[in-house]
């Protein structure tokens, strides 16, 4: 019997399987991370999401371990072991073989919502860009240029919802989903500071926020307390900006 196809064209939503958690036995996935890194959640959101084993290697940025360049050539992660044999670099490309080795669960079964959806997820991608010079800003109007920047992708993204494009939260898991995750938690971290999704003026990315931010899969893609961490890490590692605006209110 087939399983039933959603009108958007979505599989049915895929099951967080808590076995996926690393073990410490060898298992054919091995994910090289830092634990704060958007593209390392991005990753592990998905592995979650389709309950793939894995076993995660949790590194220092400034103590990666000797050999490290045999894995990832560029010293960058996410880095992904499969195998014992080849390394896969970039989260996109990473969650691309994760989906197809998983079943294909985290796009739609439908060709043409499957290019849509793919299409988005590059614009979202891009937003992490804007989100790394917001946290690099310096000045409080270098701050308020990117937080504009940002808020005018979130307004796209806020009509092609409203414009049923893209599905209304909640909805089954997907590879959008993935990478969206990081921007969110981040965004609900500050929002009482720089309100990026507003509940009033973006209702349908607000919902998508909430909801995204409190599935199993993406909790579980970071270790700790990810508002403490994050505060932190705006505090002793960001352009100041941020921080700044922080401790002023």
């Amino acid at each position: 019997m087939e399983a039933p196809v959603n009108p958007k064209g979505f599989a049915p939503e895929p099951v967080f399987v808590k076995k996926q958690q690393e073990t410490a036995t060898a298992m054919a996935l091995e994910l090289y991370i830092f634990n704060l890194c958007p593209h390392c959640q991005r990753v592990r959101v998905a592995l979650n999401a389709l309950g793939l084993p894995h076993q995660l290697h949790r590194l220092d940025p400034a103590n990666k371990p000797p050999g490290f360049s045999a894995i990832s050539p560029l010293g960058s992660v996410p880095a992904l072991r499969v195998d014992g044999q080849a390394s896969l670099l970039d989260s996109l490309a990473i969650n691309e073989y994760l989906n197809e080795r998983g079943g294909g669960l985290l796009l739609p079964a439908d060709p043409l919502a499957r290019g849509v959806l793919r299409g988005w997820t590059g614009f979202a991608s891009d937003i992490q860009s804007d989100m790394g010079k917001l946290l690099a800003a310096e000045t409080e109007p270098a701050l308020t240029s990117a937080a504009a920047t940002m808020s005018k992708k979130w307004r796209v993204l806020e009509g092609i919802i409203d414009q049923g494009i893209l599905p209304a939260a909640p909805h089954p898991l997907t590879l959008l989903d993935a990478v969206l995750a990081p921007l969110f938690l981040r965004c609900r971290v500050f929002h009482d500071h720089l309100p990026l999704v507003e509940a009033g003026s973006m209702p349908h990315l607000h919902a998508w926020q909430e909801w995204l931010s409190n599935e199993p899969a993406v909790v579980q893609a970071v270790d700790g307390d990810f508002p403490a961490l994050f505060l932190r890490f705006i505090d002793q590692r960001s352009g100041g900006a941020l921080a700044a605006r922080i401790e002023g209110e």
